[in-house]
This record gives structure tokens, sequence and C-alpha cells, in this order.
């Protein structure tokens, strides 16, 4: 697990994911080398109640930012959706 400079956690990632309180979407692109959905998994698992949804997009990292992709725009519209209603 990475470390991370925060002084409320020592730098553990893992106690500080843990303590996240508020409901998560973790959203890799399927395809994403730069966050890549594996790692985004391990961060979200360590999130109580966190929930994982790859963006099945070919843009790799690009797709959190759909500005011309009304696929993938509509694909996060609905995960976002789906959140706020549970």
């Amino acid at each position: 697990m990475r470390r991370v400079r925060q002084p409320r956690h020592g730098g553990n990632l893992a106690a500080a994911l843990s303590s996240i309180r508020a409901r998560v979407l973790v959203m890799p692109s399927a395809t994403d080398l730069y966050f890549t959905p594996e790692d985004c998994a391990a961060d979200a698992a360590a999130i109580p109640g966190a929930r994982l949804v790859r963006i099945p997009s070919i843009w790799g990292h690009r797709a959190g930012n759909p500005y011309q992709n009304p696929q993938d725009a509509q694909f996060i519209r609905n995960a976002l959706e789906e959140l706020t209603r549970a």
C-alpha cells in the first residue's frame, strides 16, 4: 500500500482510507493506465462501503472527463444518479 503524508494517520494510507465515512464511488476507466483499475479496486476495498464501477471506455484516463464522449458521460451520469438515490 502506498504511503501518504497525512498527519492524522501518520502516513498510513490504509488507516486514512478506512476512516472515510462518506458514500464513495470509485470510477476508473477499464483502460486507464495512470490510475489502473487494479489500484483503484485496492483503494475502494479499503474504504468502508465504497463501490467500484469501471467505466467501459477505450479512452483510458480521459474517460473521467468525457467532454466529447457522450457514451462515457452518460455512463458516469447514470452511476452518480444511482449513488445519490442510495
